[in-house]
């Protein structure tokens, strides 16, 4: 058996969500990722009787997000997080509406191996903005971090899904879907020619 180990994260992408809310608008790249971290989130309940659980649910509600990146555009930023933009300018208001997105990304494993993964209707925001001062000997960098959650997505081809991965390990992997996994927004139940 392989060692297999997650060793990163790339080909980060976003894809708006489309104005009817049924699908998703051709992935747009998002560069400088350092760091992605995903946590699913869970509904649970029990019932308890004679001193004992006699049921116990636990079921997935979403995902929650934090992006790391050393920079990413303005006019990135204003878009997904439903900002005003004009000529690299962005305006924060009390009228800003993130936008949901699909999230796309690729883990990288130590066995060359990897999972193409998309999150669907993804919101995020920006909720810190620093700069350092430069004023010592050394070069402090500061990064870009923006937060969020993904929500279930419902359309012709999902019901109340949070995400789709494909693993290029699998020996019964569809390699059309696997390599044309960025073209678009992908779901478990599409056929890819």
């Amino acid at each position: 058996m392989n060692e297999r180990v997650k060793e990163g994260c790339k080909k980060c992408m976003f894809a708006p969500m489309n104005e009817g809310g049924t699908d998703f608008e051709t992935p747009e790249k998002l560069e400088g990722l350092v760091e992605l971290q995903y946590q699913y989130t869970y509904a649970e309940g029990k019932a308890d009787a004679d001193n004992e659980t006699k049921i116990y649910k636990k079921k997935p509600t979403g995902a929650d997000f934090t992006l790391t990146f050393l920079n990413v555009p303005t006019k990135t930023v204003a878009k997904i997080l439903g900002k005003k933009y004009s000529k690299g300018g962005m305006e924060t208001g009390t009228g800003d509406n993130p936008i949901p997105v699909a999230l796309l990304f690729q883990e990288t494993y130590s066995d060359n191996s990897y999972v193409n993964n998309v999150f669907y209707n993804v919101k995020l925001s920006r909720d810190e903005n620093s700069a350092k001062s430069s004023s010592s000997d050394n070069i402090d960098f500061t990064n870009i971090t923006l937060t969020g959650k993904a929500l279930p997505f419902t359309n012709e081809h999902v019901e109340g899904a949070i995400d789709f991965r494909i693993d290029s390990a699998e020996s019964d992997v569809d390699q059309n879907k696997l390599q044309k996994f960025f073209e678009k927004v992908r779901y478990l139940s599409e056929e890819v020619s």
